[in-house]
């Protein structure tokens, strides 16, 4: 999913900080954010937040939107 705002603006940023700490930013502001009334909006605005329709699947009997991953130490907290 591209993100026209990550590479010039944030990456800079999240990358002076340590991963926990910068973990800790991101996941803290975009719950912020999505809280807000107009917040789906603009979080939509600086990312496809939606999977492409190409990448559908269908597993045990479901339809999915995406491919399910899973991993360990995403969110260790």
């Amino acid at each position: 999913m591209p993100d026209w705002t990550y590479h010039p603006l944030f990456r800079p940023a999240l990358f002076r900080l340590s991963a926990e700490k910068g973990r800790d930013l991101t996941l803290s502001t975009t719950a912020a954010l999505a809280a807000l009334p107009l917040g789906g909006s603009v979080l939509d605005l600086f990312g496809q937040m939606q999977p492409p329709e190409a990448i559908h699947c269908t597993a045990f009997g479901l339809e999915l939107n995406s491919p399910i991953g899973l991993g360990t130490g995403i969110d260790p907290q």
